[in-house]
């Protein structure tokens, strides 16, 4: 039990000094009479939060696990059936069979990365899980073990908690550390989706509107390799634009200058809805902003939710229309297509009381038709204007 509580001691400290997750592996591995030991995280829609700590795995697999993406076939293969498990669960996995499955992702698994390590048995327990992320802690024997027991599960389970935690503690560290950036506290507070990329497409960073877009909607995702997709047959446009932006292939530099970027307005499957999508060059901002030294192309790509809904410019239409807090309120619902009934329930109004609110706001603005009324209030809002 002794040996237990400075493991757990070991893994709090490691939040703050990462270097000592070897020791916490090395001990783990020796605590469990294991082979190896992985602990790693992807967050595909936060780099900057992904690490990979291991003991026993060689370079070359290691190599192969990052290099070739066998990362995130491993989230892909193994997320479903550990989440079947549940978070915190340790699960045994047998990878044998995968030596059958040729020509699908089993077998590129175990052709990169348990072949060349001579694992057996495996144990693994689901630290963290997510459409676009995941965390894993497992540990490995060779084929001549036999293959784990109670003793080493129940063990995996009362260090699960204390892992869990580590990682929300090192996600914090890893949001400090970008909101330490004026340009990720800018991109932050804007309502709309915005997502940085590197000249292959790959995404640096995304703000909290732009990850629930990707997470929620089926009009773009990332692939195996970070890279920013659209749904076919829109995705060669918006390669296009990307590469546009970069300036990449453009013959001229006239081009360049007027054709760099572009808008791409994407429709859901159900074509009751669009994803709008401007894609700019942004190498300079990235540079004068985060004051860096410019070594490769950079690219923003700002995204209006499919269900657009208007927001006004509540300050201004009090200080230069004198609305009150409750015609600024009437006056949003009225452009984001609510009848006069409707706002009625929503404000807990009469509709007697609608219809004098209206007057009154139709006398401030100087407007005399709904028609009118609407498309000032259009101009007044605050969203995102994608300019073809």
């Amino acid at each position: 039990m002794e040996q237990e509580h400075e493991m757990v001691e070991m893994i709090y400290e490691a939040t703050i000094n990462p270097t000592l997750w070897q020791q916490v592996l090395i001990r783990l591995v020796e605590y469990t009479g294991s082979q190896s030991a992985i602990f790693t995280a992807i967050d595909q829609l936060n780099p900057k939060f992904n690490f990979t700590f291991t003991h026993n795995i060689s370079e070359l697999t290691l190599a192969a696990y990052h290099d070739e993406k066998i990362q995130m076939i491993d989230m892909q293969l193994h997320a479903p059936i550990l989440k079947q498990q549940g978070l915190g669960e340790p699960v045994v996995l047998d990878w044998s069979a995968y030596a059958q499955r040729q020509g699908q992702a089993e077998y590129i698994f175990y052709e990169k990365c348990v072949a060349p390590s001579g694992i057996g048995s495996v144990q693994g327990i689901l630290l963290e899980t997510g459409q676009y992320r995941w965390a894993v802690l497992g540990i490995h024997r060779t084929a001549t073990v036999p293959i784990y027991q109670q003793q080493e599960t129940e063990l995996l389970k009362r260090l699960s908690k204390h892992f869990r935690r580590a990682l929300q503690i090192h996600r914090q560290l890893s949001l400090v550390q970008q909101e330490n950036s004026d340009l990720y506290q800018l991109f932050d507070a804007l309502k709309t989706g915005v997502i940085l990329l590197d000249e292959n497409a790959h995404l640096l960073y995304a703000n909290a509107k732009a990850q629930r877009i990707l997470e929620t909607g089926q009009e773009l995702s990332l692939d195996h390799f970070n890279r920013l997709k659209a749904i076919t047959p829109y995705h060669a446009q918006l390669e296009q634009y990307i590469a546009s932006a970069c300036f990449q292939d453009l013959s001229s530099s006239n081009y360049q200058a007027i054709h760099a970027g572009g808008v791409l307005v994407i429709p859901s499957a159900e074509k009751s809805r669009v994803l709008t999508v401007s894609v700019v060059p942004f190498s300079s901002v990235w540079q004068n902003m985060l004051n860096q030294q410019q070594t490769e192309q950079k690219v923003a790509v700002f995204l209006t939710e499919p269900d657009k809904y208007y927001q006004l410019a509540g300050d201004f239409l009090k200080q230069h229309y004198q609305l009150s807090p409750r015609e600024v309120k009437i006056c949003e619902l009225f452009v984001n297509g609510y009848n006069l009934e409707a706002i009625a329930k929503e404000c807990t109004l009469t509709l007697s009381s609608v219809r004098t609110y209206m007057k009154y706001i139709f006398a401030k603005m100087q407007c005399s038709t709904q028609v009118e009324l609407f498309r000032l209030l259009v101009d007044l809002s605050l969203d995102f204007e994608h300019i073809p």
